[in-house]
């Protein structure tokens, strides 16, 4: 998939995606300003196997990129957690 378009998806609560199998490239994620927020996207649903696990700052847009190719998700970008998170945007091909 080199070379391919770059994509985006913006979510604000758990459930999938609906983008299909692709290659997550970045994820941005915009955290609420109080709690404890933790992120945890999954592959095809909450049950599928963990991709992305993370504990992140309070009032903070946090820019997590993946090397190379990124990491494939076969079925579906799944977000299982979005605690204390007001927004995750998905940058895929």
């Amino acid at each position: 998939m080199a070379g391919s378009d770059v994509k985006t998806k913006r979510l604000t609560a758990t459930g999938d995606a609906s983008i299909g199998r692709a290659r997550v490239r970045q994820v941005l994620v915009t955290t609420a300003g109080s709690g404890t927020p933790e992120l945890k996207i999954t592959d095809g649903s909450a049950s599928g196997t963990v991709v992305l696990h993370c504990d992140l700052l309070t009032s903070e847009v946090d820019i997590i990129s993946f090397p190379d190719e990124g990491f494939l998700v076969t079925d579906d970008v799944h977000i299982a957690t979005i605690d204390d998170i007001t927004s995750i945007t998905v940058f895929f091909n």
